[in-house]
């Protein structure tokens, strides 16, 4: 009895010192990137962006360096320390935090195209977009590091799924097939031909 009370307690002990180093870390540094986030907005209102956009790239840097810091930056994904359940919620976590970082980033290098309506902004987005795609290749690379098993699955997630080719004839319904002759005609898995006449299929 004594000594799975002892071990119960190793356990529990090694628990919480895991959990609050990382803990503590993931708190000041994202809540730093939070807390840049919040200030760039605010001063993107009042002074531009050229004074907001220097701020908002200290975010993504502050992500970067939780992700080089911390032992195991997505530790809440571990199943052995965290159990089942919480390390299945934290691996949603993780994929999410990993795709806002991307989407960030991504959706900010696109204001790229509007160079020659406000290039200074422009290139002041793209600037901060690369920052945050860069981030998140760095949170990428610490994951896969960490846990390997899991990033088979998030890439598995990447893979867009098939869409069935299907088009709509009045009277019929939905008929599956695939197009052919630039899309104009379409062979039907029913076995029909229907051709478009740049309104409707027949």
């Amino acid at each position: 009895m004594q000594q799975l009370l002892a071990a119960t307690s190793f356990m529990y002990s090694s628990f919480w010192r895991f959990t609050d180093q990382n803990w503590f870390m993931m708190i000041v540094y994202v809540g730093l990137a939070l807390f840049f986030t919040y200030l760039a907005i605010k001063l993107l209102d009042e002074w531009g962006t050229i004074v907001a956009v220097p701020v908002g790239i200290l975010s993504p840097l502050a992500i970067d360096v939780y992700m080089n810091n911390a032992c195991d930056p997505f530790w809440f994904c571990d199943f052995n320390k965290m159990g089942l359940l919480l390390g299945i919620v934290g691996a949603i976590a993780a994929f999410a935090m990993i795709g806002i970082l991307f989407g960030v980033g991504i959706g900010l290098m696109k204001n790229i195209f509007y160079i020659f309506r406000n290039p200074i902004s422009a290139i002041l987005f793209a600037i901060l977009g690369v920052f945050w795609f860069c981030s998140g290749c760095v949170a990428i690379g610490a994951f896969m590091d960490n846990h390997p098993f899991l990033t088979f699955f998030f890439f598995i997630g990447l893979i867009p799924t098939a869409k069935t080719p299907t088009i709509h004839v009045d009277g019929v319904g939905d008929i599956t097939g695939h197009g052919y002759d630039g899309g104009s005609s379409f062979h039907g898995d029913d076995g029909n031909e229907y051709h478009y006449d740049g309104h409707k299929w027949h």
